[in-house]
């Protein structure tokens, strides 16, 4: 047991901090005894009980304000209220009130901003002026599925793996085509849950692998180095789609990032919560949105809608959420969407047949997931092949490739 006389002065601090929680937490009504029971077993030290007195003195003294509040549950958003206890009774006037949550997000962000790294402005020749559009989809960070279970393996080290070994992969492939411009789409699901009892946003239990700081983390470090990477091939616009697995937690994610590189030329961002987003390239006009949103059949008709005014021959939408469903290519005709590729279990089906001209047509395209089925999903019978793809867009031409990872 350790003497209190060998303690430093972090060491008592330690201790002070640790008796004001207990205290705050008990709302006041722990006893001497029950405090020095409390630092024994968490410190290993035993302190005398005119050491816990005294202790608790100096604490009455510097914050009994607080703990009063505290334990008059003066909590939440008040503006005025009466302390009264034995001591006092006080008229309280609350002037700022309780911050919100967007105002604690844009404090956080202001100061990150302020600690952003600097990056210097790259320079760049034009090469072929293509843009390519990198879509990790639903990457789900911290899901988890077994193998003996599930016919496939799916963690948290899994998940990092596919998504750096597979941007690498199709930076390399897509590097021949002359790339003058990126768009990384970010969010859709790439968190599994959304807070620590690990659930959705909705509250639908997850299996999960690591703890949901370890996920955050993993995924900021994964969308970082992927930015740095792209940056190589062109300036990258980051565009933010909001999805059900982790609405709070994915914004909160894209903030990070997007702060992180706000001192960078080279990078911008459209990362509202607008549930649609929309990018004009060239002839092109192209659609991101997670997919648990509007129907597929009223994207097209959306999108003319929503971006009126904007003149293109091309239309595009990348769309996510189904990857346990078939992978499908729809473009509009005239009158009705018309099917010209699904994925059917582990076969992709082409429709050759289909003559629909892309001119004057929207294609609705689901993009694969480098996640593997969960318990849940294997049960009901949704498998999906697993892949990492990016499109190619050339400024007239629409787009004129699609690369895959397969995993």
């Amino acid at each position: 047991m350790k003497s209190t006389n060998k303690m430093d002065k972090q060491e008592h601090e330690q201790i002070n901090s640790f008796l004001a929680s207990l205290q705050i937490e008990a709302k006041g009504k722990l006893k001497h005894e029950q405090l020095r029971e409390a630092v024994e077993k968490q410190f290993g030290v035993k302190l005398s009980y005119d050491s816990i007195r005294k202790k608790m003195a100096r604490m009455k003294k510097n914050d009994t304000f607080e703990v009063e509040l505290e334990k008059n549950n003066f909590t939440g958003d008040w503006s005025h209220g009466w302390l009264k206890t034995d001591t006092a009774s006080i008229f309280i006037r609350n002037d700022k009130g309780v911050m919100s949550y967007e105002e604690i997000r844009d404090e956080l962000v202001s100061e990150m901003k302020k600690y952003a790294p600097k990056y210097p402005k790259i320079k760049r020749v034009k090469l072929g002026g293509h843009l390519l559009v990198v879509d990790p989809a639903d990457v789900h960070f911290g899901k988890l599925a077994v193998k003996e279970e599930t016919g496939n393996d799916y963690n948290l080290a899994i998940a990092e793996m596919r998504f750096a070994t597979g941007i690498d992969s199709l930076i390399s492939k897509a590097q021949a085509f002359g790339i003058d411009s990126v768009v990384l789409v970010v969010g859709n699901d790439i968190l599994h849950v959304d807070n620590p009892k690990r659930t959705t946003t909705a509250g639908t239990p997850q299996d999960t692998d690591g703890m949901w700081w370890e996920a955050y983390n993993t995924a900021k470090r994964c969308y970082i180095q992927a930015i740095e990477k792209l940056l190589t091939l062109g300036d990258v616009k980051l565009v933010f789609c909001p999805s059900n697995h982790d609405f709070m937690s994915g914004y909160m994610l894209t903030d990070a990032v997007v702060s992180w590189f706000s001192k960078h030329p080279n990078v911008s961002a459209h990362a509202s919560m607008a549930h649609r987003k929309y990018v004009k390239f060239g002839n092109n006009l192209l659609g991101f949105t997670h997919g648990d949103g509007a129907k597929v059949q009223d994207l097209p008709n959306l999108m003319m809608t929503e971006t009126r005014g904007l003149a293109f021959e091309y239309g595009a939408w990348l769309i996510h959420h189904g990857h346990h469903k078939d992978k499908s290519v729809k473009r509009v005709g005239s009158k009705q969407m018309e099917k010209v590729e699904e994925d059917k279990l582990l076969i992709t089906e082409i429709h050759t047949a289909k003559n629909i001209d892309p001119k004057n047509s929207i294609s609705v395209e689901m993009v694969r997931t480098p996640s593997g089925a969960d318990r849940w999903h294997d049960t009901n019978g949704y498998k999906n092949i697993q892949a990492i793809e990016v499109f190619l867009f050339h400024p007239v031409g629409g787009q004129v490739a699609r690369l895959t990872n397969y995993f």
